[in-house]
């Protein structure tokens, strides 16, 4: 989202895994709402779902059989909130797993949060997902 030049704050919180899934979270402070507005319309557009993509092709290479990115309702937190589900077909040895990765955009004043809740071979648990995005409201 922001270029390092222009957050005064990057923090990853700490990640957390249990059996297939996990959570990982990360919040950027930046100089303005104006500039913390600016990231939040970046994500509604045009671009965003082919740079997942292409992101996701280069960290993975060959093993990436397919991926799809699409938007998915989330209550409001904070100022706005935004998620998307991405969800990828991936190689590994002589099978082929489906990955799941809900990713949540919070934004609250200067504060962007993101949480990633993902899991392999299902999606991520929705009501211990409410539950810990609740908690990220308090940020």
């Amino acid at each position: 989202m922001t270029s390092p030049a222009r957050y005064t704050a990057d923090v990853d919180g700490q990640d957390f895994d249990k059996g297939n899934a996990h959570i990982e979270t990360n919040t950027t402070v930046v100089p303005t709402t104006a500039a913390a507005r600016a990231d939040l319309r970046a994500l509604t557009g045009r671009k965003l779902a082919p740079c997942f993509l292409a992101l996701g092709k280069r960290t993975l290479g060959s093993a990436l059989v397919s991926a799809t990115l699409h938007r998915i309702s989330v209550a409001r937190y904070g100022d706005a909130a935004l998620a998307f589900r991405l969800t990828a077909r991936v190689k590994s040895g002589t099978r082929v797993l489906t990955v799941y990765d809900d990713i949540y955009f919070l934004l609250k004043g200067r504060a962007e949060v993101t949480a990633l809740f993902g899991n392999i071979g299902r999606v991520f648990p929705a009501s211990l997902k409410r539950s810990l995005a609740a908690k990220l409201k308090k940020i």
